[in-house]
């Protein structure tokens, strides 16, 4: 009666993940790729939304924070393999317990898992980057010392890649076919699964192995999904910042300059205020996010610095000619002209012109659109595992994931 109360709240998106009757039976291609594709649901999430949201705000504030250099680039890569793989395993736990569990899964259980398998986690991503590597190492280095060896070095070489170098080659290339896509079900089957490194990279590999076609077009239904769900939210994190913007402009603090039609409007400073991509775009790119101004900057002392021609050359200077041992001064009276032009108020120049708390909203805001995205994907995954899973070792998403099931989840003691 308790399972049939939860059915009736719209708790389960598929009836038969709930009824006994239908534990053995596994859903049909369509079926699960339709619950693949609703896993994207999730990424509103709030507190999947805010895990997310923390991961890319911090890579976000060091990529800005720091100089560029090789120095920053180092801090991105540490922070980003400490803190992502932890991300991911928050991400896919909650999905999957939502999933498998008909129940929200509480942000607090966070520190749990995080204890009980961040370790796995860490492990079996080192593990499977590691053994492609090691195989690609051995042909290498034989051939790379036996062919050094004075007048039979080639020989030896040769030798040494056909009886080792092939048979290594062959097993780094496989590796890499099979775990490079497995990689991606290394989070949840570490956070849905048994706490053993071999457990979880055995897992992967061979779910993919045994339904490779179904893992291909479910990874492509989630990557579809996962762009919706981000389209969604830029869209409304990009209406919002509009509407701020234009709140702010709305009060006169910039005058209108008809001289300049390139003033930056409502929907330019939104982009810029509020699309987290430029900074990342600019660090890869190399790109100086100055250019323009300093192009501008070079136009003006170009033209300073032109000669005049036509009538303008003929016009008399106002500058005395200096008498035999006299130096010129400078005009201390200023142009009235120009004295008008420095008081008066600048024109809008862009997202740098709004005030800085204003920045920070609109900066904040741009992060929910990665973080979306992220979420929605780990969403789609926790859902593709626990269905393979479901199909090929005939565990349905309901197993392991309830504390009073045969094992619990987070395998701690609260």
């Amino acid at each position: 009666m308790n399972e049939q109360q939860q059915l009736s709240n719209g708790e389960r998106s598929a009836e038969f993940f709930f009824l006994p009757d239908h534990e053995g039976h596994t859903p049909r291609f369509f079926t699960g790729l339709k619950e693949v594709l609703e896993g994207s649901r999730a990424a509103w999430m709030p507190a999947k939304l805010f895990v997310a949201w923390i991961l890319v705000g911090l890579l976000s504030v060091v990529l800005q924070i720091l100089p560029a250099g090789a120095f920053r680039d180092g801090s991105l890569i540490l922070l980003g393999v400490i803190t992502v793989p932890l991300c991911l395993l928050v991400l896919t736990a909650g999905s999957g317990w939502e999933f498998g569990g008909g129940a929200r899964w509480p942000l607090s259980k966070a520190k749990i898992l995080l204890k009980a398998r961040a370790k796995t986690i860490f492990l079996a991503l080192l593990f499977m980057v590691a053994v492609p590597i090691l195989f690609a190492l051995i042909p290498l280095l034989g051939g790379w010392l036996l062919g050094r060896i004075p007048g039979i070095g080639e020989f030896l070489s040769s030798v040494w890649l056909v009886v080792l170098g092939l048979p290594f080659g062959i097993l780094t290339a496989a590796w890499l076919i099979l775990a490079g896509p497995a990689v991606l079900l290394t989070a949840p089957a570490a956070a849905l699964d048994f706490p053993d490194m071999f457990d979880v990279v055995s897992r992967s590999v061979s779910y993919v192995r045994r339904r490779p076609f179904k893992f291909i077009v479910f990874i492509l239904g989630s990557l579809i999904s996962s762009a919706l769900a981000t389209l969604v939210t830029a869209l409304f994190v990009f209406t919002l910042s509009a509407i701020l913007i234009f709140s702010y402009l709305s009060g006169g603090f910039y005058p209108e300059d008809p001289t300049n039609p390139k003033t930056p409007g409502v929907y330019q400073t939104t982009i810029q205020a509020s699309c987290p991509f430029t900074p990342w775009i600019e660090a890869c790119c190399g790109i100086d996010g100055n250019i323009v101004d300093a192009q501008t900057n070079d136009d003006n002392e170009t033209n300073s610095n032109t000669p005049k021609v036509g009538p303008e050359a003929n016009k008399p200077s106002n500058t005395p000619n200096p008498k035999k041992g006299e130096t010129t001064k400078p005009s201390i009276i200023p142009d009235p002209k120009e004295t008008i032009k420095v008081e008066e108020a600048q024109p809008f120049s862009g997202a740098q012109d709004l005030p800085f708390l204003l920045r920070i909203l609109l900066t904040a805001l741009g992060w929910l659109i990665p973080a979306s995205m992220v979420a929605a994907f780990c969403a789609c995954l926790a859902r593709l595992y626990l269905l393979l899973r479901w199909e090929i070792d005939r565990e349905s998403p309901r197993a392991l994931l309830h504390p009073d099931e045969k094992f619990n989840w987070a395998n701690v003691e609260e």
